[in-house]
């Protein structure tokens, strides 16, 4: 695979290549017959949005994009937050977030069905407490406590 085919423009048949699934970019080794999006490779970039919006960053955040696509094709998934960045992922959250990131496209959910679950998980959440102040806030971080809710 050539690094370059991983950028991509909204011209093209590509897409972002940090949501995209591992048969986007090697169908033949993850049984898809051509490289064009499908309901199930939208699946699997649901899970990466959602993973994104919970944790308020991109998936691999830490690695480049070329970096991110070598981890998704060695079958490297996002790491589960801890402490108090991770208070979103419960583990019915965790579970249905890795279903839709299954290597092979048939073995994802529907969309649908990842919403529907996805919203049963939310209505058993419960957050976890504010996390206590430790030293100095970094500048511009408002506490807890200042976070207006209004």
């Amino acid at each position: 695979m050539e690094l370059d085919s991983i950028t991509t423009s909204s011209r093209d048949e590509g897409g972002s290549a940090r949501w995209m699934s591992p048969g986007l970019f090697e169908p033949e080794r993850f049984g898809v017959d051509d490289s064009r999006r499908t309901k199930s490779s939208d699946c699997y970039a649901l899970g990466m949005v959602v993973y994104e919006v919970l944790t308020g960053q991109v998936p691999f955040s830490r690695y480049n994009k070329y970096a991110a696509v070598a981890k998704v094709l060695r079958g490297e998934r996002p790491e589960r937050p801890q402490g108090p960045e991770g208070r979103w992922f419960t583990d019915d959250v965790w579970g249905i977030l890795g279903r839709c990131w299954e290597p092979k496209p048939g073995d994802r959910p529907s969309i649908g069905d990842a919403l529907q679950r996805l919203e049963e998980a939310s209505l058993s959440w419960t957050p976890l407490p504010p996390p206590a102040e430790e030293g100095p806030r970094q500048s511009g971080s408002p506490s807890w406590s200042e976070l207006s809710f209004e």
